[in-house]
């Protein structure tokens, strides 16, 4: 559990938005715990959302729950809001009012999955250092055998979009073996997972 931010969260935005161009104006917010709730992923400790245009963000964090890395996260997803994707996801959105509820929600999960891929890797190319712990952290998870079985045991189809996802995040940031990640989930997976695998990485390795 991360003890707290270290670092004011003003000087955090200011270096972000050196290193990132935002020109978009960033409200920040602590909240209690209570108040961060996500439809998708349940409890979490910041949640960043923009208005249509990405001119405005406002960012709501749980201060004793994050590091500095979980905010500098959230103002990767503001500078790619900026540059379109906030755009995608409203028109996704509108289309997805006329598609099953079922259907709905698996086209929100990929959003949600795809924004955390193209989020994860302006984090770990511009904030190498300081995004160092989270990097750590998700290579264990998508590199050690029981780490991997875990993961897919506990969610599945999702489990191994969010583990494709994350070898493609750090394929992006230029900092990965990229076969260190293939190998380890064919020497842990075979049949319908390897497959699914396959598949997820096809489709997001075209991804722009």
């Amino acid at each position: 559990m991360a003890a707290g931010l270290i670092t004011d969260p003003d000087s955090l935005l200011a270096v972000a938005r050196s290193r990132l161009h935002l020109w978009g104006n960033v409200d920040m917010r602590a909240v209690p715990e209570t108040e961060l709730v996500s439809p998708e992923f349940g409890n979490t400790y910041a949640l960043i959302c923009s208005n249509n245009d990405a001119s405005q963000h406002l960012v709501r964090y749980v201060a004793d729950r994050l590091e500095d890395a979980d905010l500098f996260h959230e103002f990767c997803h503001a500078k790619m809001n900026e540059i379109g994707f906030k755009k995608v996801e409203t028109e996704m959105e509108r289309r997805g009012q006329s598609l099953p509820s079922n259907q709905r929600e698996v086209q929100n999960r990929a959003v949600i999955l795809i924004a955390e891929v193209y989020a994860n890797a302006l984090l770990f190319s511009n904030f190498r250092n300081e995004s160092e712990s989270i990097r750590a952290n998700l290579d264990y998870s998508c590199l050690f055998t029981n780490s991997l079985r875990s993961v897919v045991q506990a969610l599945g189809y999702t489990g191994i979009a969010q583990i494709v996802g994350h070898r493609v995040s750090r394929r992006w940031s230029g900092q990965s073996n990229d076969n260190a990640f293939r190998l380890a989930f064919e020497q842990t997976f075979s049949g319908g997972e390897r497959v699914a695998y396959t598949e997820i990485h096809t489709l997001m390795s075209r991804l722009p």
